[in-house]
């Protein structure tokens, strides 16, 4: 049901673009590697997102399929961009974005974060988003969001039982709520904000030929929801749609679910990032590209994910691998020893 696209040959700019980005992104090595792959920034949080696709793989294999877990993980996340939106006292004074938290976590370890979304004075409710580690295995110790249980790290979420410090002022807060800001539907339902409209070179072309295929902005996330749901995906333009009450059974939706994350989600985000990342970078100015090499680092991430071992099927790394021989590139194309 995917629009092949045609082939088309990067420009000078762009080339020339790559290769600054390629300078820049020599220039620090700091960073955990992500296979042999080496960041110029800090991206274990994005590199994380795996972990949700895994659970959602983890979750379609049990018996009665767990359709319902499937769905909340797809659309609230969990392993990226842990936040918790605290139930605080009214503030006497308001809080801008950024203000340094600092706290408890439940394994009785200080924990810190920064406030994520500005509040005003009179404010009930505060979302703190949690400072990442360099170390993919701990880059947060909260991820709750929409994971069923057995996936969860609550070791180091916020115990309300103890006093939190936003920015000057303490306080103790009543209730909790551990959501994520980062999920694999989000990809698809942001796709015409930051693939059609943005200021940076949009509409991307990759994504331009998927919308005039589809009809739609969301087609990746209505062909997932729609294979979760067991329902009828039919496309404005009558190509690419699939009725998931007709061929309902567990086989066909389970793959169409699996398969659309990674390949519709996914994949074109990927892309995104990597377009932004051209977009951004500034020929011939090796100290000026910070942001381009970022966008970079993320589009890599979210290529291969943190669970870059073969007996796991989770991004497109592995399964790029896997699809050597469907392509006929197996023998032309060996497998590299390292990622």
């Amino acid at each position: 049901h995917l629009r092949r696209s045609a082939t088309r040959r990067p420009s000078r700019p762009m080339l020339r673009s790559a290769a600054v980005l390629s300078l820049a992104i020599g220039v620090q090595a700091s960073f955990e590697p992500i296979g042999a792959y080496q960041p110029a920034s800090q991206v274990t949080d994005h590199n994380a997102l795996d972990q949700d696709q895994a659970a959602i793989e983890a979750v379609l294999s049990k018996v009665p399929v767990a359709y319902g877990q499937a769905r909340s993980v797809y659309t609230e996340g969990g392993n990226s961009r842990a936040i918790s939106v605290l139930t605080i006292p009214a503030l006497t004074t308001g809080m801008s974005k950024g203000v340094a938290v600092k706290a408890t976590g439940e394994d009785g370890n200080p924990v810190s974060g920064a406030v994520w979304l500005a509040a005003d004075t009179g404010s009930t409710q505060i979302s703190v988003v949690y400072d990442v580690s360099d170390v993919q295995a701990n880059h947060v110790r909260c991820r709750v969001g929409g994971l069923p249980v057995e996936f969860q790290r609550r070791d180091g979420c916020i115990d309300t039982n103890k006093t939190v410090t936003i920015g000057p002022n303490s306080m103790q807060a009543t209730m909790v709520e551990h959501i994520s800001g980062r999920d694999i539907e989000g990809f698809s339902t942001s796709a015409k904000a930051r693939m059609w409209e943005c200021s940076n070179g949009c509409p991307y072309a990759e994504y331009s030929s998927f919308y005039d295929y589809y009809g739609t902005h969301t087609y990746a996330d209505e062909w997932v929801k729609g294979a979760i749901d067991g329902i009828n995906v039919a496309y404005p333009r009558g190509r690419g749609s699939a009725d998931f009450s007709r061929f309902n059974d567990d086989a066909t939706r389970v793959e169409a679910i699996k398969k659309g994350t990674v390949y519709l989600n996914i994949w074109m985000y990927v892309v995104r990032e990597f377009e932004d990342a051209v977009g951004d970078c500034e020929d011939s100015c090796i100290n000026c590209n910070d942001d381009p090499v970022h966008a970079w680092d993320e589009g890599v991430a979210f290529y291969t994910g943190s669970l870059v071992r073969p007996q796991v099927r989770a991004f497109f790394h592995h399964l790029a691998t896997t699809r050597r021989h469907t392509c006929r590139l197996a023998s032309s194309y060996p497998l590299p020893t390292t990622v």
